[in-house]
């Protein structure tokens, strides 16, 4: 998969939940939201092939992904998830993922913890209605300190969709909104799109 198609997919996943808003946030009332600032969620994609997981810096025209990791051998394909060695396994994975990050953000940016600007965890993918739900329970059991962060009430086969639904509605209402511009896209053309063939 391209970097265009990722980074496309993950800003999908981030529009579904509409984390381009501090009260998408549901941030507690003695913390402020500064969409400007740091504001992170972390993707899951789960595949028949593979489990996929990036972090994201997201705000509302924000969509940074950093440490985008793919595991083949979490795939529904490889069995279930919440066979014992397998989900120990996981949280394992995901434990060192969240350390590697947090190390990485605090060499690089001197965040004391970045993990604390964590607001959304998000479930998406093309796996079995039966595989998710599985993962759904899996990731509850390896991230328990992040459950208040679940953003999983879309139907995960779906959230790439309801993402594009709403970016279309954006580049609608602003066509600044697109970025990097499509090329048939016209903001001056009544139509809104050149088509070549006419």
């Amino acid at each position: 998969m391209e970097y265009q198609q990722v980074t496309g997919s993950l800003n999908a996943d981030r529009l579904a939940y509409n984390m381009d808003s501090c009260t998408e946030f549901k941030l507690p009332p003695n913390e402020s939201c500064d969409l400007d600032y740091t504001n992170l969620a972390l993707v899951f994609n789960y595949e028949p092939e593979r489990l996929s997981v990036a972090m994201l810096d997201v705000g509302r025209y924000i969509c940074k992904p950093y440490n985008i990791e793919h595991y083949s051998k979490f795939g529904e394909m490889s069995g279930s998830i919440l066979d014992p060695a397998r989900h120990q396994e996981l949280s394992e994975n995901l434990k060192l993922y969240l350390e590697v990050f947090n190390a990485g953000m605090r060499k690089k940016w001197s965040y004391q913890d970045a993990l604390s600007y964590l607001r959304a965890v998000v479930l998406s993918g093309e796996a079995s209605d039966s595989g998710m739900e599985e993962m759904r329970l899996a990731l509850a059991s390896a991230l328990p300190e992040y459950q208040d962060k679940f953003r999983m009430s879309l139907d995960s086969h779906f959230v790439g969709a309801f993402g594009a639904a709403q970016r279309a509605r954006h580049i609608v209402q602003n066509p600044k909104f697109l970025s990097p511009s499509d090329p048939g896209y016209a903001p001056g053309n009544p139509g809104g799109h050149v088509h070549e063939e006419l």
